[in-house]
């Protein structure tokens, strides 16, 4: 028996993902690293922007359950 994972869209500039612990935001992807904000509620003033790679981002999401709320 094989057991199926749902893909994850692709990610895109200005999506919001829902996980556990916030959400993330996407604002900006290059071509291996991509920004982000991480925060505890949408639309949250004074928060980090962070960097790390796409595949780093895209396993995060995996892991966590992420759900897209938001494009």
């Amino acid at each position: 028996m094989t057991t199926r994972t749902k893909a994850l869209s692709a990610l895109e500039k200005g999506q919001l993902w829902k996980t556990e612990k916030g959400y993330i935001r996407i604002w900006h992807i290059g071509k291996r690293l991509i920004e982000y904000k991480m925060m505890r509620e949408p639309g949250m003033k004074a928060v980090k922007t962070r960097t790390t790679t796409i595949d780093t981002l895209t396993e995060y999401l995996k892991v966590h359950k992420a759900v897209l709320i938001g494009a």
